[in-house]
């Protein structure tokens, strides 16, 4: 056990007894103590399809948002969200040791702040009361993530007011048959909280309904309202399954690749239509005068097409720049297979080594290889050139795990996560080699004549456990990996168990690397690559930083020094026909013989685990019935 985080000072006014819950504010602990269960909260269950509302947040607010931390200098809200996801995250007072509810659902999202992390999502917590009790609250905790979370003081609600969080008062009614019974509850499982007056409260701050948004570049992406006492477990959920939110660093290469692309489409196209334009005008044999003038027309529409265009680009980078995949443009005919596929079979099947063919089609098409020889601008260890705007290492943070019914986290270490993936993993073996299918009154059968249990709303504390689930045979990890829908359920799993850098390499690699990997897309399969190596594979700090053997990293730097030695695309077009031809048979299987590895050890023994959770459950069920 190590030093508890308290969230509050206790009171030392015994008069108020009969005012107070308990005496004092809840704890926030740290336990070393081996647990294997997680938080009992309720978790929501996900439609089939949500429509996300995009909704504008003015961009003069966010920009005063300014927050404030012991370690960053002060940013605003508006700058982070050009570079990450916002958790914008509204709660109500923090005088006298803060809201119970809203402490509790702090501990709550600690356990999956590295999931955060790792999905480049930054938490922002906005109080409702002045900047010098938020530093004295934040300041009393002793989690480092906690005391060094980013804030943002909003002591007149102008910044709820904007963001339209509901600060209607309690009735007395409400505050006698919904406030002290769920206060009851929270202190039941350590959250007390010191029960004052309304005026007591500075401002609205006990009154402002928790709420959180999920922002991108000045935008609202997605929002959740909460009532006082609920908790944000399902937050997680909704992220993976709903949003699919990117990592980051792919998705800002992506989107300035894509909008290049669409860029020079623009170009291509106005430069045809004006084309076309004069040579219908010629094939009219106009007059002289006419003759005079077409030059001047054909440019005036020329360059009105191009504005047009212009106004079309940016209007489209405000109405697309959602969290939404990047979908990538075919090169050409020859390897439409590659890339113009659905999200859900861009991998292909798994169980074949990568086709190369698409890419050698393509080359085909280029023109032949120049008579000069390139030479490469430089051949040195390739960590250097890695480019900063499209790299940044986020450090690894503790593995937070709350123990249920209690203000207590737990730090899992590398050995207890170890011993408790093999145990698990033992254990759903041995309940998959026993499994009959049962005839009791708590499954249902389908129509093929498999029983699946009547689940309700998944628990937290079910996610990784393995009791009464039955399974679909027929579903295997490949299946599961080439399905995007089906995948979600396979990373939200990953999540909880701490393993999600495993999954995120293995997206990275099929759903962004490959289908790139070719002479044609080189500046920007270089920046892929470099960064995916940068994340997963040399950086040992990294919070993406996956488990393989030192041979196979050694094997891969070696191998992108030797495919991406040349700097722009003036050095790749003077390559050799021979060399193109080869890049695009070698680059595709770059990360393959860690993705083997992946393939035959992690992923398979999480796979097990995954099939007997309730979750897996989960998956089937959304198949089922859309």
């Amino acid at each position: 056990m190590i030093a508890s985080e308290s969230l509050s000072s206790s009171t030392n006014n015994k008069q108020n007894n009969n005012k107070q819950l308990e005496e004092g504010a809840m704890e926030l602990r740290v336990a070393t103590s081996s647990s294997t269960i997680l938080s009992s909260a309720q978790s929501s269950t996900f439609p089939s399809t949500v429509e996300n509302q995009v909704t504008t947040c003015e961009n003069n607010i966010m920009s005063v948002m300014e927050t404030s931390n012991t370690n960053q200098p002060v940013r605003n809200v508006l700058q982070l969200s050009q570079q990450h996801h916002v958790l914008l995250i509204f709660r109500r007072f923090v005088s006298y040791g803060g809201c119970a509810f809203c402490n509790r659902r702090t501990l709550e999202l600690l356990q999956f702040y590295r999931s955060l992390t790792q999905m480049n999502i930054v938490p922002v917590v906005v109080y409702p009361e002045s900047k010098e009790k938020g530093e004295k609250f934040f300041q009393s905790l002793e989690v480092p993530e906690l005391v060094q979370m980013l804030r943002v003081a909003d002591p007149d609600s102008e910044f709820a007011s904007s963001f339209q969080v509901h600060t209607d008062p309690f009735s007395k009614k409400e505050i006698l048959t919904y406030l002290l019974p769920q206060l009851i509850i929270a202190k039941v499982e350590g959250f007390s909280q010191e029960i004052h007056k309304r005026q007591h409260y500075e401002g609205k701050s006990f009154d402002i309904k928790p709420t959180l948004f999920l922002l991108r570049e000045g935008k609202i992406v997605y929002e959740w309202r909460l009532n006082y006492a609920d908790h944000c477990t399902e937050i997680i959920n909704d992220i993976v399954l709903l949003l699919d939110v990117n990592n980051g660093v792919s998705e800002k290469i992506l989107k300035e690749e894509n909008n290049d692309m669409d860029h020079e489409e623009k170009n291509r196209s106005t430069l045809s239509i004006t084309q076309e334009t004069l040579s219908m005008e010629t094939s009219l044999k106009p007059s002289e005068e006419t003759l005079t003038k077409l030059p001047r027309d054909v440019n005036e529409s020329s360059q009105a097409l191009v504005t047009l265009h212009d106004d079309e680009t940016t209007t489209r980078c405000v109405e697309d720049n959602t969290l939404s995949k990047v979908q990538e443009l075919p090169p050409s005919s020859s390897s439409t297979h590659q890339t113009s596929n659905n999200e859900s079979s861009v991998e292909g099947n798994l169980k074949e080594q990568p086709s190369s063919s698409g890419s050698l089609s393509e080359t085909l098409h280029m023109q032949p290889a120049q008579t000069e020889k390139a030479i490469p601008s430089s051949i040195v260890d390739p960590l250097p050139l890695i480019q900063s705007e499209y790299i940044f290492v986020v450090k690894d943070v503790p593995k937070y795990r709350r123990i249920p019914s209690t203000p207590l986290v737990q730090v899992m270490s590398a050995e207890m996560k170890e011993q408790e993936e093999y145990e698990k993993t033992e254990r759903a073996k041995r309940m998959l080699q026993q499994r009959v299918p049962s005839h009791n009154g708590s499954s249902s059968s389908d129509s093929h004549g498999r029983h699946r249990c009547n689940h309700g709303p998944i628990r937290i504390s079910c996610i990784c456990s393995f009791d009464s689930v039955d399974v679909d045979s027929t579903i295997d990890l490949f299946s599961v990996l080439n399905d995007s829908k089906k995948r979600r359920y396979f990373k939200l799993f990953s999540h909880y168990e701490y393993n999600s850098e495993n999954l995120i390499f293995w997206e990275e690699v099929y759903v962004n690397y490959k289908p790139n990997a070719y002479i044609g897309k080189y500046e920007k399969v270089k920046k892929l690559a470099f960064a995916i190596c940068q994340q997963f594979l040399f950086d040992s700090s990294s919070i993406m930083y996956i488990n393989t053997k030192d041979k196979l990293r050694e094997e891969v730097k070696s191998n992108l020094k030797r495919l991406f030695c040349y700097s722009n695309k003036n050095e790749v077009k003077l390559m050799p026909w021979e060399e193109q031809i080869k890049f695009n048979e070698q680059a595709p299987l770059l990360f393959d013989n860690i993705l083997n590895e992946l393939m035959t050890t992690v992923l398979p023994d999480m796979f097990v685990r995954f099939k007997m959770s309730p979750l897996f459950s989960e998956m089937e069920n959304h198949k089922t019935h859309p």
